[in-house]
């Protein structure tokens, strides 16, 4: 049967997952959604291969395939949140953790990946206050007072 079949190849990624080998775990995860592309734990599993493959961008589209089948999908608000992250979209990727959260408030990893992303907004509005000159020695402005 299709569903058999797509257990096989689900079954053969997770084994070249296991073994780091990333994009043959993506091309099983890609044979599997041919069979049955309405299935958000198939994207959100390759998301996961693609990420550690270190194809970003690629992982970022499959979290948002896995989530538009499924938003209740935890873990594809925690794949979409950390492509974001290796993506420098911080604020964005704050919100898919936190989107995670309200729908598993306990979990352990969203909580940590939540508090990583709020770090990292704070760290580059600091990059870019510094950049931009920021923070100046306490100047007055013309023809206003300080106290």
């Amino acid at each position: 049967s299709a569903q058999s079949v797509v257990h096989e190849f689900n079954t053969a990624a997770i084994k070249a997952f296991s073994k780091e080998q990333y994009a043959v775990a993506a091309d099983k995860l890609s044979d599997a959604i041919q069979i049955d592309p309405h299935n958000p734990a198939l994207y959100g599993n390759r998301s996961l291969a693609l990420f550690e493959d270190g194809r970003f961008m690629e992982a970022l589209k499959d979290a948002q395939d896995c989530l538009w089948l499924d938003p209740k999908y935890v873990a594809g608000w925690e794949r979409k949140g950390l492509a974001m992250m290796r993506l420098g979209k911080y604020t964005l990727a704050d919100g898919a953790f936190r989107r995670g959260l309200i729908l598993d408030p306990s979990n352990a990893a969203l909580k940590q990946a939540a508090a990583d992303a709020s770090r990292a907004i704070l760290e580059s509005h600091r990059a870019k206050a510094a950049e931009a000159g920021f923070p100046k020695s306490a100047k007055r402005e013309k023809g206003k007072r300080t106290r």
